[in-house]
């Protein structure tokens, strides 16, 4: 059975794996992570390794807006988000 996750651990997961790979957390949570993928993960059944996984194909295919449907790569020149 999957363990249910507050905001506040959802919140120091992605931070981690964002300091392990990289990513600015703020991009994890607005362009890769849907409303229900955040859902899925407050409920325990987006497994960490997944999440993982999913980050660093994110970053390495160029920050595309997966939460809302796009895959083309940002624009660097035109977005900043802080880490």
């Amino acid at each position: 059975m999957s363990q249910t996750l507050t905001d506040e651990q959802c919140i120091e997961i992605i931070k981690t794996l964002a300091r392990k790979l990289d990513v600015s957390p703020k991009l994890i949570t607005t362009r890769l992570l849907s409303d229900l993928d955040k859902d899925d993960m407050r409920l325990g059944l987006l497994p960490i390794d997944s999440l993982e996984c999913h980050i660093e194909a994110f970053r390495d295919n160029g920050f595309p807006d997966y939460a809302h449907g796009s895959t083309n790569a940002m624009r660097i020149e035109n977005s900043f988000v802080p880490k």
